[in-house]
């Protein structure tokens, strides 16, 4: 995707657990960049545009990753989730992080694999 709309970014930066705060210390921009791309006053431009598709893609793998993990791991359940950013670093399994990861990025993962592995709950750590 070369352009991308205000619509689809908003849409992917929620999807994928971002505030635009968090989207605008993620790409390394400024929060104002991202309020305007958010608001459709300027299109994000094609570097941000490639680093919002690699962390799609990375968030995909951690989702495919975590549910094979649970699917196969029983005894593992429930899958914990980070209640605070703290607690981040210290989440098992590991997964490949696609970068600073929120709290909420953690929340929409965790409730992508439950809908992938039937019975699944989350809890906080």
């Amino acid at each position: 995707m070369e352009t991308m709309t205000a619509a689809h970014f908003r849409a992917l930066r929620t999807y994928l657990g971002y505030s635009v705060a968090g989207i605008a210390d993620y790409l390394g921009v400024s929060i104002n960049s991202a309020r305007a791309w958010d608001k459709g006053a300027y299109s994000p431009p094609a570097g941000v545009v490639a680093e919002l598709g690699k962390l799609q893609a990375a968030t995909e793998l951690a989702v495919t990753c975590l549910s094979d993990h649970y699917g196969r791991n029983r005894a593992e359940w429930p899958m914990e989730i980070p209640r605070t950013a703290e607690q981040i670093n210290d989440m098992r399994p590991q997964v490949t992080m696609p970068g600073p990861v929120t709290v909420d990025w953690w929340k929409h993962v965790g409730i992508r694999v439950c809908a992938k592995v039937p019975g699944l709950t989350l809890e906080w750590v």
